[in-house]
């Protein structure tokens, strides 16, 4: 077993594909530490309430080591909307591209 995910951070809803070369790809949902504590934030500021850094993470295997996309998930979409990324979805084009 292989941790993908860095550090504390609250990762969820990982999904798995693999390339037409058999490389494995993850994507998964990632909010900072203590995700959802939206009640007791108004007393304990340590939570992170839902929505405030949402973001979508993408890696893939290159050997023995997890590496992540070059470019953010986020970069593709609009700013305005970027802290409600979740869900990923993983697809790749007649050509193998991701």
């Amino acid at each position: 077993m292989t941790r993908v995910t860095p550090g504390d951070n609250f990762s969820v809803r990982a999904l798995i594909a693999v390339t037409a070369s058999g490389k494995p790809v993850i994507a998964w949902e990632e909010s900072d530490a203590l995700w959802g504590k939206d009640f007791s934030y108004i007393v304990d500021r340590r939570g992170t309430v839902e929505y405030k850094n949402r973001r979508v993470r993408v890696a893939y295997l290159d050997g023995a080591e997890w590496k992540e996309i070059a470019a953010p998930v986020a970069d593709s979409m609009p700013p305005e909307i970027r802290r409600f990324l979740q869900q990923p979805q993983i697809a790749f084009d007649s050509a193998g591209r991701l």
